[in-house]
């Protein structure tokens, strides 16, 4: 992955080569009569207001300027890649210096060389229908009202993969950064990454969370060997000693109220008392397919019940 010429975390960050091939994916992605229209969408400001030049690749070069200034890079590249997202020289550019564009701004992650490991091990994962969006909603329950737009984004085959993981870096490293709890999303991200993971994903992962400093690491209540457990077979789950409890709750982050589901049982436990978890609902995925709710609790205990089941 390569970090082409980029200078600091603030200020003029592009400069030279990376600078020239920006501007030229995006005067080739953008049409000049939908450039205000990608400018107020993706960084919430007119056109107008914006140093103007007589010709397009002038004013390309001048928007560039400014949101490199105004820390709006990713935004610009991001708003450019959803208006033309076929687009194969920004799909080029954001392959090329993804790791660049995330260290534009500094986070928890910018110390001891922790974002080029995090993204050597999460970018090699491309299944985001049935890894990368559940592990996105595992992490933020109420991700349909937090991120309305990142369910049709990560199923859109025409952006490419690079593209969805600068859009889900920047949520989860500058959008959404730590829990009330003061933990940081984008670890629980990995975490609930590598507990739907398997294989050498799931070893590259669990790897990333142990080099993490003492501050980030995930606790050994949390280690990925309490929170993998093995599925329960078909016949294990006709007979699962469990109670499934269903509430509508308010979301934190806003006025709109979601349902959340929880699991009572016994199963592996010998205390004489159930065990209460949180787990969460998701729909199967197809337009012609009949509601079939995921559910997915934090042990990681995946039971995908008939359509029949939770009617």
């Amino acid at each position: 992955m390569a970090t082409g010429n980029f200078a600091g975390n603030r200020g003029q960050c592009l400069i030279g080569q990376p600078l020239r091939l920006l501007c030229e994916a995006l005067e080739d992605a953008i049409g000049e009569d939908s450039l205000p229209q990608v400018v107020a969408y993706a960084l919430e400001e007119r056109l107008r207001n914006i140093p103007q030049a007589n010709t397009y690749d002038g004013q390309i070069f001048k928007l560039v300027e400014w949101a490199d200034s105004n820390q709006k890079i990713r935004n610009l590249i991001v708003g450019a890649s959803l208006e033309n997202p076929g687009n194969e020289l920004l799909q080029q550019f954001v392959e090329a210096h993804l790791q660049r564009l995330v260290e534009l701004e500094t986070h928890a992650l910018s110390k001891d060389g922790l974002l080029p490991s995090l993204l050597n091990s999460v970018t090699p994962i491309i299944d985001f229908s049935e890894i990368v969006l559940p592990a996105c909603r595992q992490t933020l329950p109420d991700l349909d009202v937090s991120a309305p737009e990142l369910r049709g984004h990560l199923s859109n085959s025409e952006l490419s993969d690079a593209v969805k993981w600068l859009i889900l870096l920047d949520l989860f490293l500058k959008v959404w950064k730590e829990n009330d709890e003061g933990r940081l999303y984008i670890v629980l991200f990995v975490q609930n990454l590598a507990c739907l993971s398997t294989g050498r994903t799931k070893a590259v992962l669990a790897g990333w969370l142990g080099s993490l400093p003492d501050a980030l690491r995930p606790s050994p209540a949390e280690s990925l060997s309490d929170l993998h457990a093995e599925r329960p077979s078909p016949e294990a789950l006709k007979t699962l000693p469990a109670h499934f409890i269903v509430s509508v709750e308010p979301f934190e982050t806003s006025d709109k109220y979601g349902i959340k589901g929880y699991v009572l049982t016994r199963l592996g436990n010998e205390d004489r008392y159930a065990k209460c978890e949180s787990i969460t609902l998701e729909l199967s995925s197809g337009e012609d397919a009949m509601p079939a709710p995921y559910i997915r609790s934090p042990s990681s205990v995946c039971i995908r019940p008939n359509s029949t089941v939770y009617q």
